[in-house]
């Protein structure tokens, strides 16, 4: 456990107002199931296709990161340091239940993998909540990767972490069956014709 509770701080700036916004560290947000997340998902992929569906989120939520990772880094006042680094944004997502971040990076080769657990997006496919307010596993696995939001916000983080800006692509996903999702640093720009390094 770390000396310096991260978290803790965050959830002191938390606010909500009778107008229905929720603030936290100054930004708006809010909070909805990981099962509504991958029904939403669901109908985009069926609509436009997963391909141009994985592209876009990962660019959007790319730009969003950018900004995330800097405001969040100079809110807490975190060590400008990779290690000091890697445990705040473990301990960050895990508490707002975004899932488990193990880095596995190489700082001299600015290689690596990011190895998350319990991905809420992956999650999502797996389980779905019924009228009764009751959690189910559906058993449903994917046969594509399905975390590429996440792998945007990882990219940001890691560019951060090396000093030069990278992309973090999904190799394996939990909702294909695997224990976790495992994402790998690229060197290369990400495409919309080759979200994961590959074309076709």
């Amino acid at each position: 456990m770390s000396q310096t509770p991260y978290f803790d701080e965050a959830a002191k700036s938390a606010t909500f107002e009778r107008d229905g916004q929720f603030n936290i560290i100054g930004v708006r947000a809010f909070v909805t199931s990981c099962a509504s997340i991958a029904d939403w998902m669901d109908d985009l992929y069926m609509l436009l296709g997963e391909r141009f569906i994985e592209a876009r989120l990962y660019l959007s939520a790319r730009r969003a990161a950018n900004r995330t990772v800097a405001a969040l880094l100079a809110e807490f006042h975190v060590p400008d340091d990779p290690k000091s680094k890697e445990q705040f944004f473990t301990e960050f997502y895990a508490a707002i239940g975004w899932g488990q971040i193990e880095y596995q990076l190489d700082y001299t080769k600015k290689t690596g993998q990011v190895v998350v657990k319990n991905s809420f997006l992956a999650q999502g496919l797996a389980n779905k909540f019924t009228a009764q307010g009751h959690n189910i596993a559906t058993g449903q696995k994917s046969d594509i990767t399905r975390c590429a939001l996440f792998g945007a916000y990882l990219a940001a983080q890691v560019s951060n972490f090396f000093g030069e800006e990278i992309e973090m692509l999904e190799q394996q996903c939990a909702t294909m069956g695997r224990p976790a999702c495992v994402f790998e640093v690229s060197h290369e720009r990400f495409s919309l014709r080759s979200p994961r390094g590959q074309d076709g």
